[in-house]
């Protein structure tokens, strides 16, 4: 299964469209709290602690857990050269070998800090049923179809590499609104830490 070029492309650059967003609202807006605390938050989480995090898993765990799977010679994965996995990272030029490790999924852990964060704000501020749920069920879908990709389309991560970075995303995301309410809790209110909805 592929995907038609404009989806396959916003799939793969998930990272950066999220990044792009919050400078274009925060251009847009002029709202510096929101966006420059989402967007500071963002890129400390999953860039500066992902890559952090990333050593460290590659250095406590078994290489057959942490390669990407074309790199082991379980399978194939985004574009092969060499017999080696390429093109699986926003970083990576295509036809280049992916310099990132496979554990974690950096697209997953990207979708799901989103998922988490703004339906969070979203909760918080008593956005209405429809406005919540809608904001939810598009960061939902989008997720699913970036996790969905990494694994079964480009083959770029394992199923349990996927499954990683959907966690550590979302605990980032949920550690990430909880720093942000203690610096500004009027732009991040927080009612309780468990939302009840």
């Amino acid at each position: 299964m592929t995907y038609p070029p404009i989806v396959d492309g916003v799939i793969r650059t998930v990272p950066h469209t999220g990044v792009m967003a919050a400078l274009t609202a925060l251009a847009f807006t002029n709202d510096y709290n929101l966006y420059g605390g989402y967007l500071a938050a963002y890129m400390i989480s999953t860039e500066i602690m992902s890559h952090a995090l990333k050593a460290i898993l590659v250095r406590s765990l078994p290489k057959s857990v942490t390669t990407r799977p074309g790199d082991t010679g379980n399978g194939a994965c985004g574009t092969k050269y060499n017999n080696l996995c390429t093109s699986c990272s926003v970083y990576s030029t295509p036809g280049s070998r992916s310099r990132t490790p496979g554990m974690y999924s950096g697209h997953a852990a990207s979708v799901m800090f989103n998922l988490i964060f703004w339906t969070r704000y979203a909760h918080e501020k008593k956005f209405s049923k429809a406005r919540f749920y809608s904001i939810f069920s598009l960061l939902l879908v989008l997720a699913l179809l970036v996790i969905h990709n990494r694994v079964s389309v480009s083959k770029c991560h394992t199923a349990l590499q996927a499954a990683v970075g959907a966690v550590v995303g979302s605990v980032m995301g949920f550690v990430s609104y909880l720093v942000l309410n203690k610096i500004d809790g009027e732009v991040f209110p927080l009612k309780s830490v468990i939302p009840v909805l």
